[in-house]
């Protein structure tokens, strides 16, 4: 059975959900994931808890990339320090290559922020994993579907 959730990315659970693919056409970015929990509130589960789908395909209508930052990270070796990492924002024109390099079969952590910006659109900040370069924050810009013009 297909269900159909427009608008409601919050009542959504991303913790260990897959990322199986990312497709970007036009202005839209359209992510396919494994692994994901719909919370009871979501109006189209119809049980008490949350739900865990097998697949879900999440449209952002008009989505742009506003910002990656990754977080500084630690490498040890038998307790020792081996490697830091400071935190760093990434340059617009290096966008493209890591959600490329990224995206494809990386975990989801979670949903860190999920805001309002004015009447339309809406600002995601998703907690990803990244084996290369540390986890990071990206955040997108999008339209909310039903008040689309």
């Amino acid at each position: 059975m297909k269900y159909i959730s427009v608008n409601e990315l919050s009542s959504f659970d991303f913790h260990d959900a897959v990322i199986a693919s990312i497709d970007l056409s036009d202005k839209d970015m359209s992510w396919t994931v494994s692994a994901v929990n719909v919370a009871a509130q979501n109006t189209q589960n119809n049980y008490d808890v949350a739900m865990c789908v097998d697949s879900a395909k999440i449209t952002f209508e008009d989505a742009s990339v506003e910002k990656i930052e990754f977080s500084s990270y630690t490498v040890h070796q038998r307790d020792q320090l081996i490697e830091f990492h400071e935190a760093k924002t990434a340059k617009e024109s290096e966008y493209s290559d890591i959600l490329k390099k990224t995206l494809d079969g990386n975990y989801i952590y979670s949903l860190d922020d999920f805001s309002a910006t004015n009447d339309d659109s809406f600002r995601a900040c998703f907690n990803i994993e990244s084996y290369a370069d540390g986890n990071y924050c990206l955040t997108i810009g999008h339209t909310e579907k039903s008040k689309k013009h």
